[in-house]
């Protein structure tokens, strides 16, 4: 059974879901992109976790990591996402 991760944010989702098969999968699925960038961001922007570490983590490579959070950057500000406390 795939790995779920819940995240409450304020904005366009209440909630999200993540589930590792999604966010680690081989490819450009749109749905693949966002969630991974989202991820990403937060965890290298907010929580402070190395892009190397990270790469790690989700068995992909660091270059990958560093677009990724690039890219979440950009859709969290479009879509106004916030980690709630």
């Amino acid at each position: 059974m795939p790995r779920k991760a819940r995240i409450d944010v304020t904005g366009a989702w209440h909630h999200i879901i993540l589930e590792r098969d999604i966010v680690t999968r081989p490819g450009r699925y749109p749905d693949t992109v966002e969630a991974r960038g989202v991820l990403c961001y937060w965890a290298v922007r907010e929580l402070g976790l190395t892009t190397l570490e990270l790469s790690k983590r989700l068995g992909v490579s660091q270059p990958t990591i560093s677009q990724s959070v690039k890219r979440g950057e950009r859709i969290v500000n479009r879509k106004g996402l916030k980690i709630s406390e």
